[in-house]
């Protein structure tokens, strides 16, 4: 019988999967577990607030609160996606 063999490589603080990414600036609506709900403009009443999972976004700020405004790293796919470009 075969045996599989699997390697693991350790790589710390290197980016294995090169997406481009696209910093937002936004405002904090709602929060889920899993989620947050921002918009990019709090006085516009369009309707342009969009959903983000908190598995894509990344926080400049390490504080996300309701009502903060703050900036935003997401794949440029998802922000092309929801409409924020």
């Amino acid at each position: 019988s075969r045996r599989r063999h699997t390697r693991y490589i350790s790589v710390t603080g290197v980016q294995t999967c090169a997406l481009p990414i696209f910093w937002v600036d936004v405002q904090i609506i709602h929060e889920t577990e899993l989620a947050v709900l921002v918009t990019k403009d709090p006085d516009s009443e369009d309707g342009d607030d969009v959903w983000l999972p908190k598995s894509q976004i990344h926080d400049s700020t390490d504080d996300i609160n309701i009502g903060a405004d703050v900036e935003l790293e997401i794949p440029v796919w998802l922000a092309e996606k929801v409409g924020l470009v």
